[in-house]
C-alpha cells in the first residue's frame, strides 16, 4: 500500500478521536443543594452518557483538592482543560442543552 493513500490511523488521529470519546469530568458537592439538583437533571437526561458526574462525597480520591471541589465545581473537558465554578457551570451547558438558562445567567 502507498504510504499517500494509506488509511491507518495515525498517532495524532487516535489522540483525536480519544479527546473526543472522552466524556466530561464533573466534581462536585453533592451537599450543595444547587449543585446537587443541576448535576440530578445532567443524570436524568439523555446526555448522561457525555458526562463522569463525580459527587466528591462518593469518592475516596478526587485529582483536585477536597476544599477546591467544595468550594466550587470542577469541570474538565474533553481537551484535558480544567473550568472552574461559572466557567464550569457554562461548559456543561455547551454540551448539556438543557442548561441553557445558566448561559443566559453569565452572559
Amino acid at each position: 500500500m502507498n504510504a499517500s493513500t494509506s488509511t491507518w490511523p495515525t498517532k495524532r488521529h487516535d489522540a483525536a478521536k480519544e479527546r473526543l470519546d472522552r466524556r466530561i469530568e464533573v466534581l462536585y458537592d453533592g451537599k450543595c443543594p444547587m449543585c446537587a439538583s443541576l448535576m440530578g437533571r445532567v443524570e436524568r437526561s439523555s446526555k448522561c452518557g457525555e458526562f463522569d458526574l463525580r459527587d466528591m462525597h462518593a469518592e475516596k480520591r478526587l485529582p483536585f483538592k477536597h476544599e477546591a471541589v467544595e468550594k466550587e465545581i470542577h469541570v474538565v473537558g474533553r481537551d484535558g482543560r480544567v473550568y472552574k465554578g461559572a466557567h464550569g457551570l457554562l461548559k456543561i451547558a455547551e454540551e448539556y442543552r438543557g442548561l441553557a438558562f445558566v448561559e443566559k445567567i453569565g452572559a
